[in-house]
């Protein structure tokens, strides 16, 4: 009765949003002429219930489909029927499936959705067979951004289960060539369900987000679900892969939300891997970085003097540090110019813009003058509140 209801007013809906366990209310509702719908949100079932017509034809002004069908365990649908939705929408702006079993039994290779006004497509966490088999047959415009998901298994080669998605990210990058971009580098962690009782951590997330600027190139965002001990390696093999066309660029690496105190052997550090593949990186951003990250990071920025080590991108020319607090990490800095001759900074780079973004808290004059001593370039703060 409730489904009859709904179905008698399909010709008025804007926005459809179907999100259960049970695949008859997507049998019912998606059979139905829907000429205004302008967005699709499916969400579950367990059973799929497969369709000849969807629509009937007649939702030619979707702009927005999302499909998450993770609960699938019978009669997932076929690609065709979901390429259906996709081409008989031309207006279609936004298109995310993820999770999603589908079927490839009726799907034919030289088939094509071209989706012109296309600005966001996230294909994630699908199976590698069907991830591929999906891209091929999407055409969407260069300016379109891109976000796909996997997950790295173990039982493989890292090439091997990142192919698909390197492919993509090669691709975005030989299109640019040398063009003004930023790499964003982010590892978040995911905590277990089950926490155990000595609190083990969980698979982690390994993201990489090339975006690019001034151009008609959309940004690409690549997110790998991996165990901690791989996380870096991850970064550094997707990265590895682009170097080849962006020779001096990227022009700014931002590394962001990192939660974890980094490794101290350099072959597992974030910042040393980013170092040995772009040394001349000229900006450096640290977002939001845990405090025991943030001072690893600052530690190989700015080695105590004597140490016999070496810095990091040594050719930066701006630093941007954005965090909730600023004050503990200036303290580190504090320690730092007493162990320099003469209370100098000799060993920074000359001309060194150093950026604060955000924060709160105990931030007063001292710490001004510090980072003042710091920078021998510009200071600037962008909302930062200081007593």
């Amino acid at each position: 009765m409730k489904h009859s209801i709904i179905k008698s007013e399909a010709h008025r809906w804007r926005s459809l949003d179907i999100r259960s366990d049970d695949g008859h209310p997507m049998e019912t509702l998606l059979a139905n002429p829907a000429p205004r719908l302008q967005e699709l949100i499916l969400v579950g079932p367990r059973a799929w219930a497969p369709l000849t017509n969807v629509f009937e034809g007649t939702a030619p002004k979707l702009e927005v489909v999302k499909l998450t069908l993770s609960k699938i365990e019978e009669h997932p649908p076929q690609l065709e029927t979901l390429l259906d939705i996709v081409a008989s929408s031309p207006q279609l702006s936004e298109l995310a499936i993820s999770l999603t079993s589908i079927q490839l039994d009726t799907y034919n290779a030289s088939r094509r959705a071209t989706l012109p006004n296309l600005q966001s497509l996230a294909v994630e966490y699908l199976d590698p067979e069907i991830m591929t088999v999906l891209l091929n047959s999407i055409e969407a415009p260069p300016s379109a951004a891109i976000f796909l998901g996997t997950v790295l298994e173990g039982d493989k080669e890292m090439a091997v289960e990142l192919e698909d998605v390197s492919t993509w990210l090669v691709a975005r990058a030989r299109s640019l060539r040398n063009g003004t971009c930023t790499l964003s580098l982010k590892m978040g962690c995911k905590m277990r369900s089950d926490w155990s009782e000595d609190g083990e951590y969980g698979d982690w997330d390994a993201t990489l987000k090339y975006e690019t600027e001034g151009n008609d190139l959309g940004t690409i965002s690549i997110r790998v679900n991996a165990p901690a001990a791989q996380q870096v390696g991850v970064l550094s093999y997707l990265t590895g892969k682009i170097q080849p066309y962006t020779e001096a660029l990227p022009n700014k690496i931002r590394f962001v939300d990192i939660n974890r105190d980094c490794p101290e052997k350099e072959d597992t550090n974030l910042l040393c891997a980013m170092h040995r593949i772009f040394p001349n990186i000229r900006e450096i951003e640290l977002v939001k970085l845990e405090y025991g990250a943030m001072i690893d990071a600052l530690s190989r920025l700015f080695p105590r003097p004597g140490s016999g080590t070496s810095p990091l991108f040594p050719h930066r020319t701006t630093l941007t540090i954005d965090r909730s607090e600023h004050r503990d990490w200036v303290g580190w800095f504090q320690a730092y110019r007493k162990q320099t001759d003469e209370g100098g900074v000799s060993l920074l780079p000359h001309h060194l813009t150093l950026e604060l973004e955000e924060g709160h808290g105990e931030f007063d004059v001292d710490d001004l003058q510090v980072l003042q001593k710091l920078a021998s370039g510009p200071l600037s703060l962008d909302n930062v509140q200081a007593n």
